[in-house]
């Protein structure tokens, strides 16, 4: 698993393919843990929300045979979650990111 950091360090460092403005944000980023191994082993999302398609199309991607990253920020928290698929592993992070501490709203970007 050592030899997949390097891999996540080096795409975090390229710009990313896309960022996005989502409308949805957590006090946690466990809750988005859950919500995540819940669509993964049921292929449904399990929360009461008008942003379920979003989930669905983000959650779909990050189960692609691609190598990628998913960086959430949700608002008003001083770190992001990089939600990291490398070589068929699952691997989640969270990390500070001090420069969007103040955005005032959640973002995704993805990395490839």
């Amino acid at each position: 698993m050592d030899d997949i950091f390097p891999i996540i360090k080096n795409m975090i460092m390229n710009p990313s393919k896309k960022v996005m403005r989502v409308p949805f944000h957590v006090k946690s980023y466990k809750n988005v843990l859950d919500i995540w191994n819940t669509f993964k082993k049921q292929d449904r999302i399990n929360v009461d929300t008008t942003d379920n398609r979003l989930l669905d199309g983000i959650f779909k991607f990050h189960l692609s045979d691609v190598d990628h990253i998913i960086l959430y920020y949700s608002k008003h928290l001083e770190d992001c979650l990089l939600m990291c698929k490398i070589r068929e592993k699952y691997v989640n992070l969270v990390a500070p990111i001090k420069p969007l501490d103040q955005l005032g709203y959640s973002l995704i970007a993805t990395y490839c």
